[in-house]
C-alpha cells in the first residue's frame, strides 16, 4: 500500500514540473517586436509617390511574420479604430526592403533589427481627401504544445494617416460637440470638463489650445493646455489636456469652499488662423461642510437633551 502510495506522489510531482516548464516555455515565447514610428502622418500630392521606412526590432527569440497592410476607418470618440481586413489597397504600395509582397512569410533573426521600406504610389485621379491604413506585423510561428494561440499570432501595427491634396496646407474645419462642467458642485470635489471635437471636413487636423478657468471671487487663474491629439476626417473625438507630457483628464483642482467659475475654451486648428470658443460657469458649494456640521449639531443636541432628562429624573 505504501508503495502504491509513493507512485502516485511521484507522478503527480512530474506532472507539477512538466506543467512548470510548459508555462514558463510559453511565458518566454511570447510575442516580442516591437515597431517604430508608430504612427506616420503624410501629405501628399495626386500623381505622386513616396518612401516611408519603418524599424523593426526583435527582443526574442524571433521567427517567421508577414505583413498586412489594411484600410481602416475611426470608430468612437476615444481613439479607437475599425480595421477592414477584408480588403486591401495594394496597388497604392509595395515594399522596397524587404523583397517580398504584402502576406508573404520572412524571416526576423533574434535580437535583430531590420528595416522595412514601404513605398507610396498615389494615382492622379484619386480623389483629394484622408485614407487611412494600418501596416500589421502578424507572428507566423507553428503553435507548440503548452503555448496559447494568442502567443503564437501575436501582432504588432503603425497606423500611416494619408492627406492627399494639391493644397500645401488643407482646409480644415471643425464644430465643438461638447464643452460641459456640471452647474453645481461640492468644493470638496474637482471640476471635470468634458470636451468632445468633431472634425466635419476631409482632412485630419490637431487642435491647438486651452481651458482657462477664473475664480470669479479670488480672481485665481488656472490654465489647462489641451493635448493636440489627431482628429479624423469625419469623426468626433474626446480631447484631454496635458500635464507633464501626459495625457490626463481636464480636472480643476478642489476650489475653495464657496466660489464661482467660469471656464473658457480657446484653440485653433494646427496650420489655421480661426479662433474656436466656448464657455461654461460651474458653482462650487460646502455642501459636505454643511452635512458634517448637520451631524455634529444633532449629536449635541441629543447629547444635550439626555442629559437634561437624567437632571430632571434625578431631581424627582
Amino acid at each position: 500500500m505504501k508503495k502504491l502510495i509513493l507512485f502516485f506522489v511521484v507522478i503527480l510531482t512530474l506532472l507539477v514540473i512538466n506543467c512548470q516548464l510548459s508555462v514558463s516555455k510559453a511565458f518566454a515565447q511570447e510575442f516580442s517586436l516591437s515597431i517604430s514610428p508608430p504612427l506616420t502622418q503624410i501629405l501628399i500630392k495626386p500623381g505622386t509617390k513616396v518612401t516611408q521606412a519603418y524599424q523593426l526590432v526583435s527582443s526574442g527569440e524571433g521567427g517567421l511574420y508577414s505583413m498586412h497592410l489594411f484600410p481602416f476607418s475611426p470608430d468612437g470618440i476615444n481613439g479607437e479604430i475599425d480595421l477592414d481586413e477584408t480588403s486591401q489597397n495594394s496597388s497604392w504600395f509595395s515594399l522596397l526592403t524587404p523583397q517580398i509582397t504584402f502576406g508573404e512569410k520572412f524571416n526576423i533573426p533574434a535580437g535583430s533589427t531590420t528595416t522595412v521600406v514601404l513605398q507610396i504610389n498615389v494615382p492622379a485621379e484619386v480623389a483629394q481627401k484622408d485614407y487611412y491604413y494600418s501596416l500589421i506585423f502578424q507572428s507566423e510561428n507553428e503553435k507548440s504544445l503548452g503555448e496559447s494561440s494568442s502567443q503564437t499570432r501575436g501582432r504588432i501595427g503603425s497606423n500611416l494617416l494619408i492627406s492627399v491634396t494639391n493644397d500645401e496646407n488643407p482646409f480644415k474645419i471643425a464644430e465643438i460637440q461638447k464643452f460641459s462642467a456640471p452647474l453645481i458642485i461640492d468644493s470638496l470635489t474637482k471640476i471635470n470638463y468634458s470636451f468632445i471635437l468633431k472634425n466635419v471636413g476631409r482632412t485630419l487636423f490637431k487642435p491647438i489650445g486651452r481651458i482657462t478657468v477664473n475664480n470669479l471671487f479670488s480672481r485665481r487663474k488656472t490654465n489647462l493646455e489641451l493635448a493636440p491629439q489627431n482628429v479624423l476626417a469625419y469623426s468626433e473625438r474626446k480631447i484631454f489636456c496635458l500635464k507633464e507630457e501626459s495625457l490626463t483628464d481636464c480636472n480643476l483642482d478642489s476650489p475653495v469652499l464657496l466660489g464661482l467659475y467660469k471656464a473658457k475654451l480657446d484653440f485653433t486648428l494646427d496650420g489655421e488662423s480661426k479662433i474656436y470658443q466656448a464657455e461654461v460657469v460651474t458653482l462650487a458649494l460646502p455642501f459636505s461642510l454643511i452635512i458634517v456640521l448637520a451631524v455634529i449639531c444633532i449629536i449635541l443636541t441629543t447629547v444635550i437633551n439626555k442629559i437634561k432628562v437624567k437632571n430632571i429624573v434625578a431631581d424627582k
